[in-house]
């Protein structure tokens, strides 16, 4: 199913189980993918979610989800790195910080432009932020959104950061 264009974003339904009423409403952006590189965008956004739903408890719970895509083209490829002092033109602001005694704090400049983005879908209860770099990274807000890389480990960091931001549990 394709969602219709809102907001200059379009984007596709990648699970509907029905009215959002009675679901949880999951909504993937993407930033720092420039609009040649949505293909690999949409093939991450379903690699994310097949990797969600083979994970107990989400397995077993698919059934209460509807999971949305919302295609989102950066002028730039990858993420600021504050740490490194590299900064490239991205849709929704993502960038690398210091948390001391690493960079690994993978975070938004704008609340507002992720949320502004989700609203492109037909509901939002929790947003995934995919970010094309492959250097690890992430971190959640709680009740809202989890933002994370696209390499390797990013499966496994998405699982956490969702904890955090659609659980609301803690470390």
């Amino acid at each position: 199913l394709v969602m219709a264009e809102a907001q200059g974003f379009s984007g596709a339904s990648i699970i509907d189980n029905g009215p959002s009423s009675d679901k949880v409403d999951v909504v993937f952006l993407g930033d720092g993918y420039t609009s040649g590189e949505l293909p690999q965008y949409h093939a991450d956004v379903q690699q994310f979610t097949d990797a969600l739903f083979a994970e107990p408890p989400f397995a077993h719970y698919k059934g209460f989800f509807n999971v949305y895509r919302v295609d989102v083209a950066s002028s730039q490829s990858g993420t600021d790195d504050h740490c490194a002092g590299t900064f490239v033109e991205t849709a929704l602001d993502t960038g690398f910080f210091s948390t001391g005694t690493d960079c690994r704090l993978l975070w938004t400049w704008s609340s507002e432009k992720i949320w502004n983005a989700a609203a492109a879908a037909p509901a939002a209860d929790t947003v995934i932020v995919i970010v094309n770099t492959l250097k690890y990274g992430g971190a959640a807000q709680y009740g809202g959104y989890g933002v994370f890389y696209r390499g390797s480990s990013g499966q496994e960091v998405m699982l956490h950061e969702f904890g955090h931001s659609f659980g609301l549990l803690a470390d």
